[in-house]
């Protein structure tokens, strides 16, 4: 067999159309992984007793850190931004605490029902966006984590 330039035009479009499905292949078991884990984590969290747990938080290093937390036990959810200056942390309520009525999912979306706004968490293709009273925040797949339990500055 010759190699034309044809052939070597064929090859590397084939390389091309491979990578770009492994490329989205990847992307969507990340998305798909994220939604799983959210789903354990907060939907089916709440038969559990702990009091305060923090469902989508961001790397804890960046200097700006947001959260929404959910309390089984009083049935509200929160939006926190946590600023880090220095060795100092400081942390302040974006939305809520506020009573959780439903939570309803629609394909890659999470409706939260509240007595306030709903809040709206959308995992997207490289991110989660959580959309609250008219505002929201974006948070990588590579800076994200979920269920990290903590307890409740009440107990």
């Amino acid at each position: 067999m010759r190699l034309t330039k044809k052939t070597v035009l064929i090859a590397i479009a084939s390389l091309a159309v491979l990578g770009l499905c492994l490329w989205g292949g990847s992307l969507y078991l990340t998305r798909q992984n994220a939604l799983k884990r959210f789903d354990e984590n907060f939907v089916h969290y709440q038969a559990k007793s702990d009091d305060h747990q923090t469902f989508i938080a961001q790397d804890i290093n960046r200097k700006e850190v947001y959260n929404l937390s959910y309390s089984p036990t009083k049935e509200t959810v929160a939006i926190t931004k946590t600023i880090k200056k220095g060795d100092i942390y400081s942390s302040d309520y974006l939305y809520g605490p506020t009573t959780v009525y439903d939570i309803k999912q629609t394909a890659d979306r999470y409706t939260i029902i509240t007595s306030g706004h709903p809040i709206l968490v959308d995992f997207g293709t490289t991110s989660v966006k959580v959309t609250y009273n008219k505002d929201s925040f974006e948070i990588p797949y590579s800076e994200l984590s979920f269920g990290e339990s903590f307890p409740s500055e009440d107990n």
